[in-house]
């Protein structure tokens, strides 16, 4: 726990929201592509189909405007050290963070799915396992960690962290309407398997004498029935009585029995609505609001920041050296307790109950054929995930091929939220299977920690990867109008 809160801090996370849009953008003007129908509840693949757990679908993205060079840098001696590193000035840091510093990682697969073409109609039923971690931190931490003595006071609001996992059952339904209109809508049933939500409002930092006063508005909520969340008087860490009822961050563990009820922590529902109509001959366009409906978790664990504040040492014994001893394993470890003791959150409740408004997202696109070659089309897309102060949007001009019926491809540049970025997607679908292969984000600087180590990310943080298979059944159905609603 201390090396993935100093992680999340430091914004070189590496794990796997509720309602994150976890499907490949790429593909969302790509008619043989069967799972662009995530985005909007009017698409339909061009063949009934079903896919199998494994090989249906799987999705992984992780996606900030910081990255590994962010945090760590080298020192005179060739070893690598973070931030707090003495030989690191505050600006060298701080120059390379942004007002609102922001990650978000998710990951998604396909346990089941199967769509069915009726004349007019396409009904459809997807299982998929979702997880999701976002994280949105100030600028104003970090410029305390780094540089506590600037100031006497330091205002450190919107830190929120938030992940979740839960299970989702899916039911569409989408008609066609007059060969040009297309309307869809789709049920979502939810089981929630784990939820955790920090928000710090509003934090006021003091200097006073050898020590800073902190004055916080936050809130912790956690439901996950399979994690003991402790507070210092339960896991007999509390120094005095006062701290009996803080959560001890250090001594969360894992339950020793597994039921139904530990596993599951939640239910909800969720719709989503589409249409999707060819407006002239040639130009389509498309709307889609998804993920409206909420919530409900058990096993919930509640607490606030207290009310009289508290005083905080500093960050001691953070800025060591990358050398043997001092590893950057040990960095983060020091980093981490630094942040437990600088974070107090008094537990209110810890079996409660809470509903959550899921984050909706809207999702807008149009696609013009090029009328001198009817297998080449340019599209534009914009969608905007609406979750407070994880709000994220992503525009994306698109240059789509199909230069036969069963190949497909798209290309598209992306400006987002966490940066610019590169997409594609190659899809096969010939007669009777659909494979696909494709990414949001490609990495493009790498570095490598030694003479012989394998490559790693050193820029920001960007990189989505979908993959899949699904078995394509019946006729093909031309998803092209061919009588558009007003001609020329």
């Amino acid at each position: 726990m201390k090396k993935y809160i100093a992680i999340l801090a430091g914004g070189i996370l590496a794990l796997s929201s509720m309602n994150a849009q976890t499907g490949l953008q790429s593909a969302y003007f790509l008619d043989g592509d069967n799972m662009r129908r995530s985005f909007n509840p009017a698409f339909a693949p061009e063949k009934s189909f079903f896919s199998l757990p494994a090989i249906g679908g799987f999705a992984m993205g992780l996606n900030s405007n910081m990255g590994v060079s962010t945090f760590l840098f080298p020192t005179s001696d060739g070893q690598l050290t973070t931030f707090m590193g003495p030989e690191v000035t505050p600006s060298d840091f701080l120059s390379k963070l942004n007002s609102n510093n922001n990650l978000n990682f998710n990951t998604s697969a396909s346990l089941l799915a199967f769509g069915i073409w009726g004349k007019k109609s396409f009904f459809s039923f997807d299982a998929n396992i979702k997880a999701d971690v976002t994280a949105n931190i100030p600028y104003e931490l970090f410029e305390f960690m780094k540089n506590p003595g600037k100031s006497r006071y330091y205002d450190i609001s919107d830190l929120a962290v938030r992940g979740d996992a839960h299970l989702e059952l899916a039911f569409g339904y989408r008609r066609t309407i007059a060969d040009r209109v297309n309307f869809g809508a789709r049920l979502k049933l939810l089981a929630g398997l784990a939820d955790a939500d920090i928000r710090v409002d509003k934090m006021r930092v003091e200097m006073t004498e050898d020590q800073w006063s902190v004055h916080s508005n936050g809130t912790l909520k956690a439901s996950c029935g399979f994690l003991d969340i402790k507070t210092k008087g339960e896991s007999g860490s509390a120094e005095s009585s006062d701290e009996n009822d803080i959560i001890d961050f250090e001594n969360i563990g894992i339950t020793d029995t597994w039921t139904y009820d530990k596993i599951v922590s939640g239910y909800g529902a969720a719709l989503d609505l589409g249409a999707d109509f060819e407006l002239i001959r040639g130009l389509r366009l498309s709307l889609a609001i998804c993920d409206l409906g909420f919530i409900s978790w058990k096993n919930s664990t509640l607490a606030e920041t207290g009310e009289q504040g508290w005083v905080f040492d500093g960050f001691e014994d953070i800025a060591i050296n990358g050398d043997q001893e001092n590893s950057l394993d040990e960095q983060f470890n020091a980093l981490g307790e630094g942040l437990e003791d600088f974070y107090e959150f008094h537990r209110t409740s810890s079996n409660g109950k809470r509903n959550d408004m899921l984050a909706c997202t809207m999702t807008a696109g149009a696609e013009y054929t090029m009328p001198f070659y009817d297998g080449l089309s340019v599209g534009v897309m914009s969608s905007t995930t609406f979750d407070g102060p994880f709000t994220r949007t992503s525009n994306r001009l698109y240059a789509n091929l199909r230069p036969c019926n069963w190949f497909s491809m798209s290309v598209n540049g992306a400006l987002t939220s966490f940066g610019e970025g590169f997409g594609f997607i190659l899809s096969l679908h010939p007669k009777g299977y659909n494979v696909f292969i494709g990414s949001d984000y490609l990495m493009t600087d790498f570095a490598k920690a030694a003479d012989n180590g394998i490559p790693y990310p050193y820029g920001q943080f960007r990189m989505q990867l979908n993959f899949g298979m699904s078995f394509c059944i019946g006729k093909r159905h031309d998803l092209r109008s061919t009588q558009p609603l007003i001609g020329f």
